[in-house]
């Protein structure tokens, strides 16, 4: 018998929030940052020289602009699929009328959000996707046994895509890559590419993505100096110790 059964929605949702707490750092200034998909980091770390690599623009990138807006950050955006190419055409069209959130046009010199039409994922190469089961939704996830719509999109390997990106470092990663992220910071870290922070939705409730894999990924983490920052529910911060040494002194 499963909790699910055992147990009512709201006390369930208290007990994951009493659990997430454990990985929360009360004392380094965590803020969250964005509207409807919004993060939690710690922007003591991120200023105009910034650079963030964003992966998933989903149906909201308030966070990458209010990233903009706020710290002057330069942000490279991937997102290969409809749902987030349609969610950057109406932000475009959104800053270029009115010059909001302080962003200059997408075409200029000046850009400081640029928006990338391939996917983030372990290796460089055309990969296939899961169209969304819901299309109201929009989220196209890594393919499974499952899986009966499939679409395949390019995508970048860590280093390629910081090259597209013309970034020499990470300052921030942020990726909501709906199963691919395993792949993807695996990699990150065999090249020992360390962003001082990094936020990541994990994805084993996902068919075929196993629970495994995210605890594979920690510990990867864990080993290559990063530890936990804040947790909400699936949603997971770490911040790597050469970042906490240098807000020590």
């Amino acid at each position: 018998m499963s909790l699910r059964t055992l147990f009512p929605a709201a006390f369930r949702r208290q007990l994951r929030l009493g659990f997430d707490s454990f990985f929360c750092r009360r004392d380094l200034g965590l803020e969250q940052i964005g509207g409807d998909a919004s993060w939690w980091i710690l922007p003591s770390l991120l200023n105009a020289n910034s650079c963030v690599l964003s992966g998933g623009a989903g149906k909201d990138i308030s966070f990458e602009l209010s990233l903009v807006e706020r710290f002057g950050c330069r942000i490279a955006l991937f997102d290969p699929s409809p749902t987030g190419q349609i969610t950057f055409q109406k932000a475009s069209q959104s800053f270029q009328a009115g010059g909001e959130n302080g962003l200059s046009s997408p075409s200029s010199a000046n850009e400081k959000l640029r928006y990338y039409t391939v996917g983030l994922a372990e290796t460089s190469q055309r990969l296939t996707f899961a169209a969304p089961q819901d299309a109201e939704e929009g989220s196209f996830t890594v393919a499974t046994t499952a899986s009966a719509n499939q679409v395949e999109f390019e995508c970048l390997s860590p280093n390629d895509a910081l090259k597209r990106a013309a970034f020499t470092s990470i300052d921030l990663l942020k990726i909501d890559i709906e199963g691919f992220e395993y792949g993807f910071i695996h990699a990150l870290l065999k090249s020992e590419n360390y962003p001082a922070q990094i936020a990541v939705e994990v994805h084993h409730f996902l068919p075929d993505v196993s629970y495994r894999q995210t605890w594979n990924m920690i510990r990867a983490l864990y080993r290559a100096g990063y530890s936990f920052a804040h947790k909400k529910h699936y949603d997971y911060l770490f911040i790597h110790a050469s970042a906490l040494k240098r807000l020590k002194k």
